[in-house]
């Protein structure tokens, strides 16, 4: 996967008036499915595309909930042929706008609570408003499996190493070598 994020952006700001709220489908192009393989370092993403609830749950904080579809074409790790794998991805993410605190309510702040380390991270809310592009290809590239292996895939018998009993010992080599007296 490349340091830079995919090119891939759907901005909607909730803030607005006549703010967007509702379920939003986004689909992508073949132009943005190319970026996202190059991105996700994989042969193809045939299909890409999301139905999200966007909701307002304060003044400065948003939230998107709905389902992730795609089918991306993976190398099976095992027999090395390409093959095409479906996904159905749950999504549920908070958007926060950065607060514009002094440095007085930021000491109280910290000072108060507990802090949750189960909860997700709250993503960025911009001045552009939210970008759902880019929280969709996060969650396809976490949904991605490190070792992709295609139905029906094994070793062939004959490649399996044979295991030993015992370990190996490095200095059996050496034992040759000694001159005894």
């Amino acid at each position: 996967m490349s340091a830079e994020g995919p090119a891939f952006h759907r901005w909607i700001d909730p803030a607005g008036r006549g703010a967007p709220q509702g379920v939003h489908e986004v689909h992508s192009t073949e132009a943005e499915r190319a970026a996202i393989a190059r991105w996700l370092d994989v042969p193809a993403v045939r299909s890409l595309e999301a139905a999200l609830a966007i909701r307002r749950t304060g003044a400065s904080e948003a939230e998107a909930e709905g389902a992730i579809r795609a089918e991306i074409e993976l190398i099976c790790g095992v027999s090395l042929d390409p093959f095409v794998q479906s996904f159905e991805i749950p999504v549920r993410a908070t958007f926060r706008r950065p607060p514009a605190q002094s440095l007085s309510e930021i000491d109280s702040a910290s000072a108060e609570g507990e802090l949750d380390l189960e909860a997700d991270e709250p993503r960025d809310w911009t001045q552009h408003g939210i970008d759902l592009g880019a929280l969709i290809a996060e969650e396809v590239s976490l949904a991605l499996p490190d070792f992709p292996r295609k139905p029906g895939a094994e070793l062939p018998s004959d490649a399996a190493p044979a295991v030993e009993d015992a370990p190996p010992n490095p200095f059996a080599a050496l034992k040759g070598l000694v001159e005894k007296p």
